[in-house]
């Protein structure tokens, strides 16, 4: 997890508890006057944003595993919370109900949640992803899973510049393209479209995602040329199988390129392979990469 400001509060209790523990020690030797008043601190709060959002949230597409009781935060399943020092509030920085049965649309209420690190939604849910994500701004991991969304990715997702992870899958209503802001997420490492209805060219913006080693794009529709810029490391694997991509440049199997080819099984790639393609040692490493594909299409020359 990011190290920010919230989370660097938490390493500050360790010293402040030492010193109090090593005075109360000192106390014990020592006159009155040669001890330092300790302030008393008052008890921590609730961030009253956080919780009108969540009871709002639970309000309208809960109960979800099991009922919450209102004065009892260990009951509210799905939550995690952290101390915030310099307010001296707990805050919501992680909201999973990926496993539950969240009914309804997508709630507004989300968004409001502004220290979150970890959202994670699956089950019934309805409606679109806002364009109100974008204030998330500290999130780092999105995971929306098997839902029952009508929704295309909104350009302002990609303002949530600290993500790492960005997982939208199993969603059959989620539609239209990759969005061209995705180049934004600098900080991605994980990203996995697959198993929607995403459609049009995969945007070459996706080359800024220098720090991306896997990314799944399977079972889309994907079409037009694979921009094969948009691999940055040797190591990164990109899956991007039963789409309806009709080429990627043949110089993708040089083998002075670093990078492997992507895999473009059950696509719509056609055409005839150059006979110095055959040669390179990574078409005999990889070409399996590209073999199958979709009734009436492929190489005429694939061996």
């Amino acid at each position: 997890m990011r190290t920010n400001k919230l989370f660097k509060l938490f390493k500050a209790i360790i010293p402040i508890v030492m010193a109090m523990v090593s005075l109360a020690a000192f106390s014990g030797c020592s006159s009155d006057e040669d001890v330092p008043v300790v302030p008393k601190q008052k008890a921590p709060t609730w961030n009253k944003n956080d919780l009108k959002a969540i009871f709002a949230i639970y309000k309208k597409c809960g109960p979800w595993v099991n009922e919450w009781d209102f004065n009892d935060s260990s009951t509210w399943l799905g939550i995690s919370y952290a101390l915030d020092l310099d307010s001296n509030q707990y805050r919501v920085v992680e909201f999973d109900v990926s496993q539950g049965d969240f009914k309804g649309d997508f709630p507004g209420e989300l968004t409001d949640l502004t220290e979150l690190r970890v959202l994670r939604i699956g089950g019934s849910m309805t409606g679109q992803i806002p364009d109100s994500i974008s204030k998330l701004k500290n999130l780092e991991e999105l995971y929306i899973w098997s839902t029952n969304m009508n929704t295309t990715i909104p350009e302002s997702i990609g303002k949530l510049i600290h993500l790492q992870t960005l997982s939208i899958r199993n969603n059959p209503g989620v539609h239209g393209p990759l969005p061209n802001s995705i180049g934004n997420l600098t900080n991605l490492e994980y990203l996995s479209v697959s198993d929607n209805n995403l459609s049009g060219e995969l945007p070459k913006s996706l080359k800024n995602l220098k720090k991306l080693y896997y990314c799944f794009m399977v079972n889309n529709h994907f079409s037009g040329t694979f921009p094969i810029e948009i691999i940055q490391s040797p190591a990164a694997a990109y899956m991007c199988s039963e789409n309806d991509i009709d080429s990627l440049s043949f110089d993708i199997w040089s083998d002075s390129i670093q990078w492997e080819a992507p895999d473009l099984q059950y696509n719509k790639l056609h055409g005839t392979i150059p006979n110095w393609v055959f040669k390179t040692k990574k078409w005999w490493r990889s070409h399996g990469s590209v073999g199958n594909q979709k009734e009436g299409y492929g190489y005429t020359n694939f061996k």
